[in-house]
């Protein structure tokens, strides 16, 4: 056999590999710096409002507060990182905006973390509504929690929708002060913290 042949062979294959290789991690590199996907200021209003309305009912000495029904022990946390400033469950409980300036603030956190992660927006309201009941994104797939999770798709649903059909607001007057944007820490990986509510043994 011609031995030019065979080297020349030799030489396609390897060229053959080399760019396979290179193609590869191009690709990989192109994945690694695409942006991760964001979720907007009306989503994360319809998640909040929808995490209200699934909330269990408030009841007299239940031992978990506002209408989000937030455990107190992870309060103190949640409004330092949130608003800067350390609340307790009883301020909380008494600043409806706080509270819900606080509830923003995570929400976008596990809302942005698992939309990134599936790119779809229905599997990320799942997730963070699991999350927000559990403390896990993924255990929510029988019984009470996942009726609680399907309570808070029907409701984050209606939600945007109002959110689409509604009119658009009227700019602020000039010289008022913008509203403060709570900030979130970006979660890159699955939070360690605990739910925001027990685990329920029922969802009225």
């Amino acid at each position: 056999m011609n031995t030019k042949l065979i080297k020349k062979g030799k030489n396609l294959l390897l060229t053959s590999i080399l760019a396979g290789i290179w193609l590869g991690n191009g690709s990989a590199i192109a994945q690694q710096t695409r942006p991760a996907r964001q979720v907007s200021d009306a989503q994360v209003s319809a998640m909040v409002e929808a995490l209200r309305k699934a909330a269990p009912p408030n009841r007299a000495n239940d031992g978990m507060y506002s209408d989000w029904q937030v455990l107190p022990a992870i309060i103190p946390d949640w409004t330092k990182r949130c608003l800067g400033r350390q609340l307790t469950p009883a301020q909380f409980e008494s600043d409806a905006k706080a509270a819900r300036d606080t509830v923003a603030c995570i929400a976008r956190r596990e809302f942005n973390r698992l939309y990134s992660a599936t790119g779809n927006e229905t599997a990320a309201v799942r997730g963070a509504a699991c999350w927000w009941m559990t403390g896990k994104d993924n255990a929510c797939t029988s019984g009470a929690t996942a009726t609680y999770v399907q309570k808070v798709v029907g409701f984050y649903q209606q939600q945007a929708q109002t959110n689409t059909s509604s009119p658009t607001e009227k700019p602020a007057a000039s010289g008022s002060k913008p509203a403060a944007t709570p900030t979130a820490e970006p979660a890159s990986q699955q939070t360690e913290e605990p739910a925001a509510s027990p685990k329920p043994t029922s969802i009225n």
